[in-house]
């Protein structure tokens, strides 16, 4: 159990390397045909890298790996 409790740490580790950023801004209405709709202006960016996405998958089937065997 204590090793689960490593890998899952080494897992929060590799997640916390991807930033997300959220821009908030105020959402905005139109008429269009008659109908009203609301858009949303806000924005949100993730930046992750192809190792980000490599060192999460090679953990997460460690971890798999693990708990199956």
């Amino acid at each position: 159990m204590a090793g689960l409790l490593t890998d899952l740490e080494q897992l929060k580790v590799a997640y916390d390397k991807i930033h997300i950023n959220y821009s908030y801004k105020e959402s905005t209405m139109e008429v269009i045909d008659g109908v009203a709709v609301i858009k949303d202006n806000s924005t949100t960016t993730i930046d992750i890298t192809s190792q980000n996405i490599e060192e999460i998958k090679n953990i997460t089937n460690s971890i798999r790996t693990k708990i199956i065997s």
